[in-house]
């Protein structure tokens, strides 16, 4: 009986050779459309989920609308905000703030250029739970001119 159905299956895709290709494309389409979204929201929804408090931690950004150009958003918002967030909203547990340097390094009599480089405050390592290769998250970056790895 199925392979009746195939035959007469294939008979029809034959005769309706046009139909059948844009049904066919157009289903093709729509499947591949679907799987995109699903990997973009996948993608979106595991961003920096490795940390432990993940579901309580927040960046502030800046939506600028410049009189010349599309509105747009900025992760850059002045410094007092930080103050400002901790001081008068009691709902903020703690409030951190990086700052993104590309020093030149001189180790050894050479010289080490690398952008990955961040200032951070103390607050830093409460909040986000990266792995640290030595040291202890306690008190790192307790004291000013420390470095963590």
């Amino acid at each position: 009986m199925l392979k009746n159905h195939l035959k007469v299956a294939l008979r029809n895709l034959r005769k309706q050779a046009g139909y059948s290709l844009i049904n066919v494309g157009g289903l093709g389409l729509g499947l591949a459309c679907c799987v995109l979204i699903l990997l973009f929201v996948q993608d979106e929804r595991s961003f920096d989920r490795f940390h432990e408090n993940a579901d309580r931690i927040y960046r502030v950004v800046l939506d600028a609308q410049p009189s010349n150009a599309p509105p747009d958003r900025f992760a850059l918002v002045s410094r007092p905000v930080g103050r400002v967030l901790r001081d008068d909203f009691p709902e903020v547990e703690s409030v951190t703030r990086l700052n993104q340097w590309g020093p030149v390094v001189k180790h050894d009599g050479q010289y080490f250029f690398d952008d990955d480089f961040y200032f951070a405050e103390p607050d830093f390592l409460d909040i986000f739970s990266f792995p640290l290769l030595e040291g202890d998250p306690e008190t790192a970056l307790v004291e000013p001119n420390t470095l963590v790895l």
